[in-house]
């Protein structure tokens, strides 16, 4: 389930391959340089980069930045780290283009079925509950107020970044390479398997085998 790694180009120098654990799985990084490269100065950045990801936006995490969110009071503004505004951000827009089809007011749903932090104990009571109640996506929901970074929301609500944290943790990989080298080819990816962002049919009710893989990969020269 991880990307292909380049083809090494012409001239391109020494192949380096890192990886490393993150957010339940691991990730893979693949890039070529001049063979004086810092390897372990761009591990320990890319570890850095996925880790902070891993803080904000964990759903598994009780005190990541997402889950302080979660648990807020209702009508409530909360500030929150730039970069989980920026992916809540991104998130709202992926749901209205998407006529909620991407959502990522799942989290009540989710832990029903027993992914996530739920550790497989499938809740069927919760499941009818969620499946009798009309369905409205976060992106109804969520009030964002970018100027002073902060987040409120509407209704008590769960929210899993799972759907798009990874693409997230994946640019900031690039960010990181190319501040400490400039390689010519990188090739970048994460892999977990997890039921994501559901889409307003599979939200009144998936079965556990409807579950998907939340993949992250990112290529570029």
């Amino acid at each position: 389930m991880y990307s292909v790694p380049p083809e090494a180009p012409a001239g391109a120098g020494h192949r380096y391959s890192l990886h490393g654990p993150t957010m339940g799985s691991r990730y893979s990084a693949v890039f070529y340089a001049a063979a004086a490269v810092d390897e372990t100065a761009i591990a320990a950045r890319l570890s850095a980069a996925v880790g902070a990801v891993d803080r904000q936006m964990s759903s598994w995490k009780a005190d990541s930045d997402l889950n302080r969110l979660n648990s807020a009071p209702v009508n409530t503004w909360l500030r929150v780290p730039q970069a989980l505004f920026d992916v809540l951000e991104a998130a709202m827009r992926v749901s209205r283009e998407s006529q909620g089809a991407f959502d990522i007011g799942v989290g009540d749903l989710v832990s029903a079925w027993g992914f996530g932090p739920a550790k497989g104990q499938v809740d069927e009571a919760r499941i009818k509950i969620l499946a009798s109640q009309a369905h409205r996506p976060a992106s109804d929901l969520l009030d964002l107020d970018r100027e002073h970074c902060r987040v409120r929301k509407r209704v008590a609500l769960s929210l899993d970044l799972s759907g798009i944290a990874k693409g997230t943790a994946s640019m900031n990989w690039r960010a990181a390479s190319t501040a400490l080298a400039s390689p010519t080819t990188w090739s970048a990816s994460t892999a977990k398997c997890a039921p994501a962002a559901a889409s307003r049919a599979d939200s009144r009710g998936p079965s556990p085998s409807k579950n998907r893989c939340a993949i992250g990969a990112r290529s570029w020269a």
